[in-house]
């Protein structure tokens, strides 16, 4: 606030007349201040224009310039301060730092822009901006390593510095626009884009740029309209379709991954839906939905030790959500029915048979096995074997048990009931009434 306040002090004295080199020159140092440095050039420019002899305003100047790599107009300042002041001791200082600088970015700019030569890169970048905080040259620089390791923020904060300082900068206006695809801002990075192509209309990266993000958002709007209205099959081509635009879209195409495992997990194509959502895993390893499909596709292929194993380690990612931990208690309640005896397999029966259809499978099987019709040989085993259609019959037969046994739950203990004795070989059963 002081700065703005200062600014207007300085624009008040100026516009009252009549204009001093003086007055340009201290609101200029309040827009350095504000990181306005174009507005300070300009008050610098003005107030050298009225007094050409100015040593104060050549070398604010030429430190601007120098600050932001314009190197050869900052060696000129610093060369007229010295001829109006031989030995000047600030200008001398200030045309080493400038040599310095030119020195720096030459290096900098001979180095190759490599993945692997990164950190070289950017240790030459920072020795440079200590020199010249504002140079341009090094942030399109800087902004190039940014791209190259897809650190789409950085490379926003970066070009939005370029674009400050030079607002139709085509390469900045460019690159903007593909971190912001990147990013998944579809709106600002069609914007820049077209406003790189109003500056320069025959721009090709700009154009071919703008067009893949217009199909991009046109694709995936298409899938999710169909999923949206539960066209199941033809979701699932479009988001195929949709994923071939652009392979580096990492925010994007999480969307369209998932949005492929939830049509394929609707059709009951659960191992596909399983591949596509761990595309989205990869992409995003916390991705809690994807997570859940992936659970959810292994319970609709029965695979239930599965299930439990990949449900147990979202619920320890996931402590407080109580979806979650509700899915965990299903898949363990149908991984232990899983491993319990399959009543209904014993009997033959589907698991939504009446009880007469129950009780039919039941005689017929027991009449089948009973050991009195077998040799003596094989007694033991039909022994076995009826035991087992006994016990679901009897589990199966009574409502409440069974609604317990479809549910998982365990039978309140008791003893076990045994369909026949042995008293003088003799076997006893219930054929159910």
């Amino acid at each position: 606030m002081e700065y703005n306040a200062a600014v207007r002090h300085y624009t008040s004295a100026i516009d009252k007349g009549p204009a001093a080199p003086l007055l340009f020159t201290k609101r200029a140092a309040a827009f350095i201040s504000m990181r306005q440095q174009a507005q300070a050039l300009k008050d610098l420019d003005s107030a050298l224009q009225l007094d050409a002899t100015f040593v104060q305003g050549f070398i604010l100047r030429g430190k601007l310039l120098r600050q932001s790599c314009s190197l050869e107009a900052a060696e000129v300042d610093f060369q007229t301060v010295l001829k109006l002041r031989p030995g000047q001791k600030v200008a001398l200082k200030e045309v080493d730092s400038t040599r310095l600088v030119a020195k720096l970015l030459g290096v900098l700019r001979s180095m190759p822009l490599t993945v692997g030569s990164a950190d070289v890169v950017k240790e030459a970048l920072r020795q440079l901006y200590e020199e010249a905080p504002d140079c341009l040259p090094a942030l399109l620089v800087e902004m190039q390593v940014s791209t190259l390791h897809e650190d789409w923020d950085s490379v926003v904060a970066l070009t939005g510095k370029v674009l400050k300082a030079q607002p139709h900068h085509l390469e900045a206006m460019v690159l903007r626009g593909r971190a912001y695809f990147y990013l998944n801002d579809m709106d600002t990075s069609k914007r820049h884009f077209g406003e790189a192509l109003r500056f320069d209309p025959d721009c090709d990266a700009a154009r071919k740029a703008f067009n893949r993000v217009k199909d991009f958002i046109k694709k995936k709007k298409r899938a999710d309209d169909a999923i949206a209205e539960h066209k199941w099959a033809e979701a699932e081509g479009l988001y195929i379709t949709a994923l071939h635009v652009d392979n580096d879209h990492r925010l994007g195409n999480r969307e369209l991954w998932f949005g492929l495992c939830r049509s394929r997990y609707q059709q009951s194509r659960y191992a596909t839906a399983i591949e596509a959502c761990n595309n989205v895993l990869i992409l995003h390893a916390g991705h809690l939905d994807a997570r859940l499909l992936v659970i959810k596709s292994l319970m609709g292929q029965e695979l239930w030790q599965e299930a439990v194993t990949k449900a147990r380690e979202a619920a320890g990612a996931e402590r407080g959500n109580r979806d979650v931990h509700e899915l965990l208690q299903d898949c363990e309640r149908k991984l232990k029915i899983s491993l319990r005896k399959d009543h209904y397999k014993t009997l033959g029966v589907h698991k939504d048979a009446a009880n007469p259809e129950i009780k039919k499978a039941y005689r017929e099987l027991a009449k089948r096995h009973h050991p009195d019709k077998v040799a003596t040989s094989e007694r033991k085993e039909a022994e076995s074997r009826f035991m087992e259609i006994a016990e679901a019959y009897e589990v199966l037969s009574d409502s409440e048990k069974r609604h317990r046994y479809d549910n998982g739950q365990d039978e309140p203990q008791q003893q076990q009931h045994n369909p026949f004795q042995h008293g003088q070989q003799q076997f006893h059963f219930q054929w159910g009434h």
